[in-house]
């Protein structure tokens, strides 16, 4: 770490981005190569926390001395059967998730908005579904609006409750919220 603090002794969740070489890590930003503040500890807890098979015990594990560092990643899989099944593995899931799209298509359908807004809230929607990521490049390349209309779409989603900010994925990320009624 280059503090020299031990990994293992921190809070992962809330761990300050340090550049050794500010020069070059804004270098290889302007270059999209990375980004300009570290979010590798909240990514990988985001992901995994995010997944269907994770479980507490096999949460990610960092570790450091004053020479190395290790990661420590868990095969979510590990229990999951490998052979194809005649149903697929979220087959009754699908239901669940069929009723939730049809709520919500019905709830963005009775906001007060414009048609249009409307439209591109379910083209998002189609696009992107209740379990992914999204921020204003993403509604940019699924509608083809501006950055300025994408972040005053962003903008009108949140007031009426259709989507959630989320963190582990990078600043300014939302999820579409399911609605039960």
């Amino acid at each position: 770490m280059y503090a020299g603090t031990l990994v293992q002794n921190l809070d992962t969740d809330h761990v300050p981005s340090k550049r050794r070489n500010p020069i070059i890590a804004d270098i290889f930003n302007r270059m999209n190569y990375m980004e300009r503040r570290g979010s590798g500890f909240k990514k990988i807890k985001g992901d995994y926390h995010q997944a269907i098979n994770y479980h507490p015990e096999l949460e990610p594990r960092f570790y450091s001395d004053t020479f190395s560092f290790w990661v420590t990643l868990y095969n979510l899989n590990y229990h999951t059967p490998t052979e194809i099944e005649e149903k697929p593995m979220f087959e009754s899931l699908k239901p669940t998730f069929e009723t939730s799209k049809a709520m919500f298509q019905t709830y963005v359908s009775s906001l007060n908005a414009k048609q249009s807004t409307k439209d591109k809230i379910l083209q998002i929607h189609e696009k992107i579904g209740f379990l992914h990521p999204f921020g204003r490049k993403e509604i940019m390349l699924v509608t083809g609006i501006s950055s300025f209309s994408a972040g005053e779409l962003i903008k009108k989603m949140l007031a009426a409750n259709l989507i959630q900010p989320v963190s582990g994925h990078g600043k300014g990320k939302y999820q579409f919220t399911v609605k039960s009624e």
